[in-house]
Order: structure tokens, then sequence, then C-alpha cells
């Protein structure tokens, strides 16, 4: 693999080793970053292999002090990546050869592998301000966001099923927490409200509204305080 990324599409070996055999290895400032370049780690007990060498354009020693002899090798990957950063950076102004196209294409990828969180990441997304170029063409934009239901509704259903969950703020036609608690905000359980079924628990209603310090607006509960008068 490392024979055909040199050979046939012109990248460099960097290998993380002291040098030998001729070889004078460089600190990472020293290696040139700006041309397409593989760096290749060996870990802390043998280094890279003696393959790696022979086929090695250069080597390259991270400086290190005081008694430890090596670094582990995930530090030096991130000592040699962020130098190679910061030398693409003083001499390319940039760090990545991706075009933007390619950047948005990546992270696009990188949304759907995670894909419990795709919904939530693609939401905050939609909520953002438009790019530059948007504004300038005078699009509306307006209030996008997704539809969690949309995404979710086949499994997020199956889950009340399973766990048999009720809204207790439910009267069979109104959520009373959607009325009277959250300000517009829909109520987590809408999925169980069901029609003519009421799942009311006034106990659990008082609770809430003494929570959200509401109780002496709702009627319901007024109602019931009055029958209790009587």
């Amino acid at each position: 693999m490392l024979t055909d990324l040199k050979e046939r599409r012109g990248f460099r070996i960097v290998a993380t080793a002291l040098g030998t055999a001729g070889k004078i290895s460089k600190t990472p400032a020293e290696i040139d970053w700006t041309r397409p370049t593989v760096a290749v780690f060996g870990n802390e007990l043998e280094g890279v292999s003696p393959t790696v060498m022979d086929v090695a354009d250069d080597y390259c020693e991270i400086p290190i002090d005081g008694f430890v002899e090596s670094y582990n090798v995930s530090v030096a990957a991130s000592l040699v990546f962020w130098e190679a950063r910061r030398v693409r950076l003083e001499k390319l102004g940039k760090h990545g050869d991706l075009d933007e196209r390619e950047r948005d294409v990546l992270r696009a990828v990188y949304y759907l592998r995670n894909k419990g969180q795709f919904v939530s990441y693609a939401s905050q997304l939609l909520r953002r301000s438009p790019p530059q170029w948007q504004q300038e063409r005078n699009l509306d934009w307006g209030e996008k966001d997704l539809d969690m239901d949309r995404y979710v509704d086949g499994k997020y259903v199956r889950k009340l099923k399973a766990k048999n969950v009720v809204c207790h703020l439910w009267d069979g036609e109104v959520c009373l927490g959607e009325r009277h608690l959250y300000k517009e905000r829909p109520c987590r359980y809408r999925r169980a409200h069901q029609p003519g079924k009421n799942t009311l628990d006034l106990d659990k209603l008082r609770e809430q509204a003494r929570r959200y310090q509401v109780e002496h607006r709702i009627p319901e509960l007024q109602e019931l305080d009055e029958a209790q008068e009587r």
C-alpha cells in the first residue's frame, strides 16, 4: 500500500523513527508538510516496521526532554499533526486540500454515521442563520426546523407502546399541560393523546402547576377545590 501511494500517487512517506541507514531524522517542523505526505507511526515498544523504514523518504523524530524515552502513539500523532497543520497554515494559508463541496459531503457523511444524533445535528444546523451568499440572494429562509416525528415517529410510537406511556394531563380532548403550562411548547407525550380516552390525573396536574407556579390560573383545579369545599 505504501509503495503504491509513493510510486503511483506521488505521496512522500514519513516514518516516526530515529535516523538510520544514512538518513538523518528531522523534527516535525523540518518536514515539508505542504506536499502530499503519509505519516506512519509505530507502537511504543517496537516502533515502525523495517519495511516502512526501507520505503520512507524521511524520518521524523519528536524532540523530548527529561528521562522519558518515547511518547505513546496517540500523543506522538497529535504532536506531529499539530505541527503539520501549523506549517500548512503558515505556508499555504490553509491546512486541508478539500474544496467547499467536498467538505460539505464529508460533513454530511459524518452526521449520517452518527445515526442516533443525526436529527439533533440537522435540526441545530437548520436553526442557524443562513450563510452570507443566501442572504445576498434575498432568499426567504423562513422558520426552518425538522419535524422530529417525521424521522422518529415509528420508533417513538413503538417506545410508547412498549412502556405503556400515557399523558397524565390529557382529558380526552385537550392536553392541559399544553394549555396551561408549557407556553406553546408541545407535550412530550403527545403521541399518547387518544381522543375520547381520558388519562387526566388531577394530582399530577396540581403537582406540575405548583412547579410552574400557575396553580391559581387553572380553572380545572379551581373547580375541583370548589367541589371539595361544597
